[in-house]
């Protein structure tokens, strides 16, 4: 298998199919969600909300790390190398979304050496962030899910594990090469 993330032949986490979402079955609502910037949130320690029962009309997400200057980056979804090389950021197939109970939202992008990318080398700045800052995403249906940075290490390319849920919690995982722009290592924050 290619690797999806890294550039190697092993991709962080294990192969899982991932069905298309099914369109919602009711009818749309007659006003849009309030959309609130990433930068005008009020971070708190709470846990994102569960699912409560609605479908996503798709699978894209909105990223914001106001520490990083990171607002609003639309994060596509996909296994593939030549998509994150294209894009410079990608959500994980098959891993979890932030809506789900149980959860471990992965999502990648390229830290050096990827400036024709559509948002180059978005995670450049990632080894950055520090305890207790700011991640926030947001689903097509306007919901925010806010998280804290709690933890920072480096892992090998084969260590698949870390794409796997914690039980009992909803995280999301950010990655990037380490150090940049080596293959060898992953940044995880």
């Amino acid at each position: 298998m290619r690797a999806g993330a890294t550039s190697v032949d092993v991709l962080p986490g294990p192969a899982r199919k991932v069905t298309e979402p099914k369109p919602p079955e009711r009818k749309p609502p007659k006003h849009k969600a309030p959309v609130q910037r990433a930068t005008e949130s009020k971070a708190t320690n709470a846990r994102p909300p569960a699912n409560d029962g609605r479908k996503l009309r798709d699978t894209k997400l909105l990223l914001s790390i106001p520490q990083l200057g990171i607002e609003d980056v639309a994060v596509g979804d996909s296994p593939e190398q030549s998509y994150l090389d294209r894009e410079g950021i990608m959500y994980l197939s098959g891993t979890g979304f932030p809506y789900e109970r149980g959860s471990n939202t992965y999502i990648v992008g390229h830290a050096a050496d990827y400036n024709a990318s559509r948002v180059p080398n978005v995670f450049n700045n990632l080894k950055g962030l520090k305890q207790g800052d700011t991640i926030i995403l947001r689903d097509t249906l306007g919901r925010t899910y806010e998280y804290r940075a709690y933890q920072y290490f480096i892992v090998n390319p084969t260590d698949v594990w870390i794409t796997e849920p914690v039980p009992g919690k909803e995280i999301i995982s950010l990655q990037t090469c380490y150090r940049a722009p080596s293959f060898a290592k992953r940044l995880i924050i």
